[in-house]
């Protein structure tokens, strides 16, 4: 039983490992036969509740703590099925499908690699940017990172125009007082 050997070691850092030691491993597993869907492309939908984000998630009632929790689906799946949790990685859905709980299509990746790797979301679509609003280019020279941070990034020669004009209307406005 290397699958809840797997469970047992998650549990001292995963929330799901946790959770589904309090519900019950064997119980975890018919509940979660119970709630998949067999799509024609491979993908098994969950049909519990879904997350504002998107995602399929199990409730489960801790016993320890008294609690009802829920847990997403995927996680889950992952751990039912015998595979290793990494701490410190992320599931990411190959099939782009996040209802999807078919182990074989996730893997392990960090946050950030799981952030790029959606062409649509606002990150890659702004580490994707060669120039800024105005059309000025974001070369090494022209651009300044933000509070040291290498993904927040300004364009020089924006920044040097906003000051100058700020710099000329407070001279404008101190010579307007003088009359």
């Amino acid at each position: 039983m290397a699958a809840f050997k797997n469970i047992e070691e998650a549990s001292s850092f995963d929330r799901t490992a946790r959770g589904i030691i309090s519900y019950g491993i064997e119980k975890s597993i018919n509940v979660f036969r119970e709630n998949i869907r067999i799509k024609e492309n491979g993908c098994w939908d969950y049909k519990k509740t879904k997350h504002p984000a998107g995602y399929s998630m199990q409730p489960v009632n801790n016993k320890k703590e008294n609690l009802r929790d829920n847990l997403r689906a995927h996680r889950f799946s992952w751990l039912l099925s015998g595979m290793k949790v990494t701490k410190g990685l992320v599931l990411d859905h190959k099939c782009n499908n996040k209802w999807c709980v078919n182990p074989f299509h996730l893997r392990e990746v960090t946050h950030a690699e799981n952030t790029f790797a959606c062409s649509y979301a606002p990150a890659t679509m702004n580490k994707n940017k060669t120039h800024c609003i105005r059309g000025h280019e974001f070369s090494k020279e022209n651009t300044y990172h933000w509070n040291q941070r290498p993904r927040t990034r300004m364009c020089k020669t924006c920044m040097r125009d906003s000051l100058r004009e700020r710099r000329r209307a407070k001279k404008c406005q101190q010579q307007t007082c003088l009359l």
